[in-house]
């Protein structure tokens, strides 16, 4: 039974807490990602670390008041609202940083998404490819940049690393490392198969990988998705929502997740053959209520990675219209 917590701390299962429920809340710089506690008697280990101070207080007030001192920090991906407030906990209690290998040098150093020639040599295209081909000006993609730079700029040592299959323990509780790469690619789920809790950071996202290529990527979010589907998940715990519990709910959430995406897929492939072929006409005729400004780039940046995918499976192309790039059926 889910109960509720002090300290703003949400809900809990055995040994299972979470720090922060989702809002609008921007302290310091953005929405905080949910954090995931994994306590049993006097040992802990945290999953994700959020960002801002609002949350690193709740959370080390909540540990005080458990006395318990985290083992490890997981990761579940690099984007600065999971790892924001991960260097202060490192600094604090002295536990390792762990995370995927592929998303390591952008944790470390996230301004490395704007390097050409680190993102051409490891990612094999750059990000401003991806504003190139949504017909984002360079000075969208100069913003972007400094944004990143003032704002979102929080890097971590990276103790140590996680690869799939891999087994973390606190206490007796021993949770499997599921690689589920898609919203970026090194992004984890965190399975603690005792309780059926899987912990999958933004993978279940509604918008689907929610990043351009070549920071997220389509077919690997569906195979992801597919994979989370087929375990016998009875807590879903995501990177901005309180947990989905019951193993129905859970399949049907991930099930809709999925649906909701592969139908956005249909639209696209409809928008396309109907003449739409930038980006952004493909993105506004899409059935999806996208007004706030967050959500639409968002929209956008799925819509991107989606049409890269079909242009890896050749059944669309690159051209240009005047200035504009355009997609088209092959």
């Amino acid at each position: 039974m889910l109960k509720r917590l002090p300290f703003d701390l949400g809900y809990y299962l055995p040994g299972v807490f979470f720090a922060g429920k989702p809002s609008r809340r921007y302290d310091d710089v953005s929405l905080s990602a949910t954090v995931y506690v994994i306590q049993q008697g006097s040992e802990c280990g945290i999953i994700d670390a959020g960002v801002g101070m609002h949350r690193f207080r709740m959370l080390v007030r909540f540990l005080a008041a458990q006395r318990v001192t985290p083992s490890w920090i997981v990761l579940t991906h690099d984007h600065y609202d999971h790892t924001g407030n991960a260097s202060a906990l490192q600094d604090r209690y002295g536990c390792p940083v762990l995370m995927h290998a592929a998303d390591k040098p952008l944790a470390e150093q996230p301004l490395r998404a704007f390097d050409d020639d680190w993102m051409l040599g490891v990612r094999g295209a750059t990000l401003r490819d991806a504003y190139t081909q949504m017909n984002r000006s360079e000075e969208e993609y100069l913003s972007e940049q400094r944004s990143v730079a003032r704002d979102r700029y929080h890097p971590v040592a990276v103790d140590g690393t996680l690869e799939d299959g891999d087994v973390i323990e606190v206490g007796d509780m021993q949770l499997e490392v599921v690689h589920s790469p898609g919203h970026s690619p090194g992004s984890l789920s965190m399975y603690l198969p005792a309780c059926g809790a899987i912990f999958a950071g933004d993978l279940p996202m509604w918008l689907g990988p929610a990043r351009p290529h070549p920071l997220g990527h389509y077919a690997d979010w569906l195979q992801s998705l597919n994979r989370l589907v087929a375990l016998e998940v009875r807590v879903l715990g995501w990177g901005h929502a309180v947990p989905t519990v019951g193993h129905r709910r859970c399949r049907r959430f991930l099930e809709n997740t999925r649906d909701r995406v592969r139908r956005m897929e249909a639209e696209i492939v409809g928008a396309l053959n109907r003449g739409k072929c930038t980006t952004e006409e493909v993105a506004d005729s899409l059935t999806i209520d996208a007004d706030d400004p967050f959500v639409r780039r968002l929209l956008e940046d799925s819509v991107h990675t989606i049409l890269h995918t079909m242009r890896e499976e050749g059944t669309v192309k690159i051209s240009r219209r005047g200035e504009d790039i355009c997609w088209r059926a092959s």
